[in-house]
């Protein structure tokens, strides 16, 4: 079986065997390349590739998005280099926060907040009905210790 995407009528798709290399060499190299933007992730893939093999902005974001030909081996390799690297990069901002120095925790609790939804303070937070008094319910990570917060990390 081909790796390569089938074609439907119209113009074939630019993701292909050389794409999926480039990025996952990127995503290898480079330790903090998550830190970019999905724009600046995309010019760093496209300064890898000569021209006829440069995608567009649109078809990057469609591929991240999983709007792109979800049968295709190659859209299922994309996706999960994807997921890999974030899983990685998640793995590494706890491991600094917990055995950094204790005054810089704070500094990456607030990247992963904003990197990670389902870490984030706002979405953690409860809100109760009007008619009910507002109550709000925040989970404090700092009296866990460092084998609970280890277990979540785990399973994040």
């Amino acid at each position: 079986m081909k790796n390569e995407l089938k074609n439907t009528g119209g113009r074939p798709s630019k993701l292909t065997e050389t794409v999926i290399a480039k990025l996952e060499g990127l995503l290898e190299t480079e330790e903090n390349i998550l830190f970019l933007t999905d724009q600046e992730l995309f010019e760093e893939l496209n300064d890898g590739l000569n021209e006829k093999e440069r995608v567009s902005y649109t078809s990057f974001k469609d591929w991240k998005a999983g709007r792109e030909q979800k049968e295709s081996l190659l859209y299922e390799r994309f996706s999960s280099l994807i997921k890999k690297a974030l899983r990685k990069q998640k793995r590494n901002l706890f491991e600094k926060m917990m055995n950094g120095k204790e005054a810089q925790w704070q500094k990456y609790a607030w990247i992963i907040e904003r990197k990670f939804s389902e870490w984030n303070m706002r979405k953690i937070m409860k809100f109760e009905t009007e008619e009910e008094p507002l109550k709000i319910s925040l989970v404090d990570y700092s009296s866990m210790s460092t084998r609970e917060l280890q277990e979540i990390i785990g399973n994040a």
